[in-house]
């Protein structure tokens, strides 16, 4: 049984590497980011009405 002939280049080594250490780094931050918002999230839910006012300052009420 024999091995078969598999050529990596460089360059192609190098693409397949940064895209799978990149979809570690988003998937693991993304992990990381959504534990930390269901900690920061309000026990008591929040209400809004459709009464929203903007002030020339940029300050929302």
């Amino acid at each position: 049984m024999s091995t078969p002939n598999i050529h990596f280049d460089r360059r192609s080594f190098l693409k397949v590497s940064a895209t799978a250490g990149g979809g570690m780094l988003v998937g693991l931050s993304w992990t990381a980011s959504a534990a930390e918002l269901d900690e920061a999230l309000p026990a008591d839910p929040i209400t809004f009405n459709a009464f929203v006012k903007i002030s020339p300052d940029g300050v929302i009420t």
